[in-house]
């Protein structure tokens, strides 16, 4: 069975009006009872039983694509002291700012290597536009192969654009790498990754996904994307910006993708250090916008070649220090292990 009673308990929870993950996390207990469960909810324990067939069924038409799932109270899932981060980041962090409830997984479906997400690794989350320009896209490949080449387990969304990219070169160098869905795992978005999902699945890596069941319509597939943004944030110790577009950039144009945005802004209410790409050659191009806007945000007065030296939660990266950069952090996060 790829399923523990918590999955199927969590899921009924989650089935239930008005019942979202921050009352999960407030009010259920692991292996909790059918008989405490239906009080809980106010529910007949028949019809509580009749929705625990009901998720069953559904687990059970894509049991054959995923290695599992996982809840709240099953002992891999990521999390410790009542906090849902990875172990390391909790430990490495003393100034973690918890994330409020609402943004706690309680259930993730998985193929692959599960330990991920809870082994002391260097996760590094690399998000970015759709469409980058050849000049980023060369930029990227450049500063993650020095990550990769470093045993730094890459994270992304397994979009088009600059999350393909980062896992491509994960892949090219046999590196281990994080793919975070906005899908079910039997339903691959977009459908032109599906390959490049069982590549990073084959050469030992991950995909994750909090659904189990397609959206049901556009607005809610939307959504499930902006969640997947906020995972990216919370199963890494720091979310890189390749290039995004800005605010301003998508208020004019709606086609504009804005992910880059979530997690950035997730991340940084998380308490996880955010970075950015930086080329001087680039910094007119459009597609640096939203690097420029974060660069500002964080200059507090200092010049761009100081910020690095002066500013510990902010970092921008370039072609020539990501690998300056990567030591300094593995030094920093050896000294709170």
């Amino acid at each position: 069975m790829k399923y523990s009673n918590n999955v199927l308990n969590v899921l009924a929870i989650l089935r239930c009006k008005g019942k979202g993950n921050g009352w999960v996390i407030d009010n259920y207990e692991p292996n909790m009872s059918d008989e405490i469960l239906s009080k809980k909810l106010n529910i007949n324990i028949d019809d509580l039983y009749n929705l625990k067939e009901d998720i069953k069924n559904d687990l059970n038409q894509i049991s054959e694509y995923v290695d599992g799932f996982i809840a709240l109270g099953d002992s891999d899932f990521p999390i410790i002291d009542g906090n849902i981060f990875t172990k390391k980041i909790l430990k490495r962090n003393k100034n973690i700012r918890i994330a409020k409830k609402s943004d706690y997984p309680v259930f993730l479906s998985y193929k692959g290597d599960i330990k991920l997400i809870n082994d002391k690794n260097i996760n590094m989350a690399i998000i970015g536009v759709l469409d980058p320009s050849s000049e980023i896209e060369q930029m990227e490949i450049d500063i993650v192969s020095k990550f990769a080449k470093n045993e730094t387990v890459i994270v992304s969304g397994l979009a088009l654009g600059c999350d393909s990219i980062a896992h491509k070169v994960a892949l090219k160098f046999n590196t281990p790498t994080i793919a975070i869905l906005p899908s079910t795992i039997k339903s691959i978005l977009p459908s032109q990754n599906s390959d490049l999902a069982n590549q990073i699945v084959i050469n030992g890596g991950l995909l994750i996904s909090e659904y189990y069941k397609d959206a049901i319509n556009f607005k809610e597939q939307i959504s499930r994307y902006v969640q997947r943004d906020r995972l990216q944030a919370l199963f890494s110790d720091m979310v890189i910006l390749t290039a995004s577009y800005s605010q301003s950039d998508t208020d004019k144009d709606k086609k504009l993708d804005s992910g880059s945005r979530h997690a950035m802004a997730k991340a940084e209410e998380y308490g996880i250090r955010v970075a950015v790409m930086y080329d001087e050659k680039l910094y007119d191009s459009r597609q640096f916008n939203l690097n420029k806007d974060f660069i500002n945000k964080h200059k507090n007065g200092y010049d761009i070649s100081e910020i690095n030296k002066n500013i510990r939660n902010f970092k921008i990266i370039t072609s020539q220090n990501a690998e300056f950069i990567l030591n300094k952090f593995k030094e920093y996060l050896n000294l709170n292990s």
